[in-house]
């Protein structure tokens, strides 16, 4: 019961100040894995709190500023940047789209991936600029391939003629996917008469 009252308390204090308490900053990164599971079970509920319907949108951005921050953190333990944006899809929204889009250059691969999967489930059609953006200057097949995969799952029709550009690849990966994006794109898109 005790606990109950905690988690409880916990989760009002956080909803009602939308600040990443430093407990779980701490432990996000902690070597013992107990910790760093309670942390991230803790900070995911916090995000799916912050982003389910009717929450107060005040807390939502302010725990999008704090969650892009750490990721943006440079300095910050990988797990614990990671781990933040992780929680982004919950609370998608145009404001993070800027910040998201800057750490799909960071030098950290994973964080690049994880700025890509954010981008690419945000619902805002301004998430689909950066990842074209970056798909343009992007020189590792995997690289480009998770791009475009992210713009095929956007369905987002201004993708079309980067696709297009990339049937002819030397990459046969890339070619291959360039043509199912393009195929799924014209099946989607509404018959002309």
């Amino acid at each position: 019961m005790r606990h109950l009252f905690a988690t409880l308390f916990l989760a009002t204090a956080l909803a009602a100040h939308a600040a990443i308490p430093a407990d779980i900053l701490e432990n996000l990164a902690s070597p013992d894995l107990t910790k760093r599971f309670e942390a991230e079970t803790k900070l995911r509920q916090l995000a799916f709190e912050a982003g389910k319907p009717g929450a107060n949108p005040a807390t939502a951005a302010a725990l999008v500023n704090d969650l892009l921050a750490l990721a943006s953190d440079s300095a910050a333990p990988e797990p614990s940047r990671l781990n933040a944006l992780e929680q982004l899809p919950f609370l998608a929204s145009a404001s993070s789209v800027p910040r998201l889009a800057a750490l799909l250059s960071d030098p950290t691969p994973l964080v690049r991936e994880g700025a890509r999967s954010a981008l690419q489930n945000n619902p805002n059609p301004a998430a689909s600029v950066p990842l074209l953006q970056a798909l343009e200057k992007a020189d590792q097949p995997a690289w480009a391939l998770g791009l475009m995969d992210s713009l095929a799952t956007r369905a987002d029709t201004a993708a079309i003629p980067v696709f297009a550009s990339r049937l002819t690849s030397p990459d046969q990966a890339i070619a291959s996917l360039a043509a199912q994006s393009l195929g799924s794109s014209a099946a989607k898109s509404p018959s002309k008469p």
